[in-house]
């Protein structure tokens, strides 16, 4: 199978087309990083809500400290090593 680049593509079996897809991603932007592909991906879809939702405008900030880290709190953690 090639893909649309022309080169040869060895898909393993039971693929699915997303694999080709992504290999053609991945061929194109020869310096792009998975991180990169996401992170791009992301803003589309966020830019997509906005005019769907938002009439194209950029949604306000979220002020500082009102949304929690992405780690559990100490409460939490305790909590947590008692129940085992």
């Amino acid at each position: 199978m090639r893909n649309r680049l022309g080169h040869g593509l060895a898909m393993p079996e039971g693929q699915s087309q997303d694999y080709v897809l992504l290999a053609n991603v991945l061929d194109a932007s020869r310096n792009a990083s998975i991180t990169d592909l996401i992170e791009g991906a992301t803003l589309r879809e966020m830019k997509r809500l906005q005019r769907k939702y938002n009439r194209g405008k950029k949604w306000s900030g979220v002020p500082v400290g009102a949304l929690r880290p992405g780690r559990c709190t100490r409460e939490e953690i305790q909590h947590r090593n008692e129940d085992k």
